[in-house]
């Protein structure tokens, strides 16, 4: 008969798991003490998961329980109140997991494996589409006659020195505004309702750092696994930074100083860095999804601003167009929302976890449609 830490390092080892957070003293004698939850989301939704529901369900549901969280690679500073995290490095794997998101689900076969293969090990495997219960399209019911109140959780965030030297020489030393841009190789465009992956190619974020150094920004371009290499055709133009643990990642965008999320999500990881952010979205997504309660509830006094267009738009492939639809709505905004931003009043960078008041989120006023009779002046 196998104790439970030996169970665990051959349930990690079989599935091709790394336990890259454990405190060996702190795992249980039984096996029936512990639950496992395996979360792959988008952005958006691993933030929300991390800072309204996560920490809630964990302590109030799962409270007696040895917790092991499995989710993307670098993502443990973003659950430090879990007990245990699992993560994969398989860049096949992962890029099978990206096209598996559905919220809270994962479709993809490598989960649906994994899954299995965990049920084989673990009495208490948690389905992560329970979040589901708490969040859809916003805070449930369900959520308030569970929790009551509602709490934000946003971690620690690391200092540049963190990311590396070079790095945070870059940052101290180049010239420019400096714009932190994820260029992700698929953004959400809104489609009957529903969110809609849309593949882009690279072209559209060369051209854009192209033109942010030209208008005097500096880009700080990030990449990991499922956004493109924009280094060898910017070689000296942006200052280059390659896939960071989330911790160190909320800390070279607070360092930045300014992140610009067209139709990606990360600005709800800049929410976490504590870092000023412009959104580019659709209008009706923003609605449909309710941004606005996580911008009220999480993003309390941090410089925001928004663009909506279409992300249709981008998916033309032509340059003329980005240029006067896109390109220079960026640089305008950017250059009003950049002298507006006081970094002297930024929020902490300290982990907090303090209750706010529902009562602030903004009511959606649903527009009517119809006809509209309008009276012409006549001479």
């Amino acid at each position: 008969m196998f104790d439970t830490p030996t169970i665990l390092k051959k349930a990690a080892e079989k599935g091709g798991f790394i336990r890259t957070r454990y405190q060996e003293s702190d795992v249980p004698t039984s096996l029936s003490s512990v639950s496992i939850m395996a979360l792959f989301g988008d952005m958006r939704t691993m933030f929300i998961s991390s800072s309204l529901l996560l920490k809630r369900y964990r302590e109030e549901i799962k409270g007696s329980k040895y917790f092991i969280l499995f989710s993307w690679p670098g993502y443990e500073g973003f659950f430090p109140y879990v007990d245990e995290f699992w993560t994969l490095q398989d860049e096949n794997a992962l890029l099978r997991l990206k096209d598996g998101i559905d919220n809270f689900k994962n479709t993809s076969d490598f989960y649906v494996l994994s899954q299995r293969h965990l049920n084989h090990y673990f009495e208490d495997n948690i389905d992560s589409n329970v979040l589901s219960l708490y969040y859809k399209r916003g805070l449930t019911q369900e959520f308030f006659d569970r929790f009551g109140n509602t709490r934000c959780f946003l971690p620690t965030i690391s200092s540049a020195v963190a990311v590396g030297t070079e790095f945070n020489r870059a940052i101290n030393t180049r010239h420019g505004f400096k714009v932190f841009i994820y260029p992700q190789r698929t953004i959400k465009g809104w489609v009957h309702n529903q969110e809609k992956d849309i593949r882009i190619g690279k072209e559209f974020w060369i051209e854009l750092c192209k033109k942010l150094v030209k208008e005097g920004f500096c880009p700080v371009v990030y990449r990991d696994v499922f956004a493109y290499d924009l280094s060898p055709d910017l070689t000296t133009e942006c200052i280059h930074l390659g896939q960071q643990p989330i911790s160190k990642l909320l800390g070279a965008m607070r360092a930045t100083g300014c992140v610009l999320d067209i139709f990606s999500g990360i600005s709800r990881l800049a929410v976490a860095a504590r870092c000023p952010y412009l959104m580019i979205d659709e209008r009706a997504r923003y609605v449909g999804l309710k941004e606005y309660e996580i911008d009220d509830l999480c993003a309390i006094n941090l410089p925001k601003d928004y663009i909506f267009g279409f992300s249709t738009i981008i998916e033309s492939g032509d340059l003329a167009v980005w240029s006067l639809n896109i390109y220079n709505s960026i640089v305008a905004r950017l250059n009003d929302f950049a002298g507006r931003i006081d970094y002297d009043n930024l929020p902490s960078t300290s982990e907090s976890n303090e209750i706010v008041s529902y009562d602030q989120v903004r009511k959606s006023k649903t527009r009517r449609l119809g006809t509209r009779f309008i009276k012409v002046n006549r001479d």
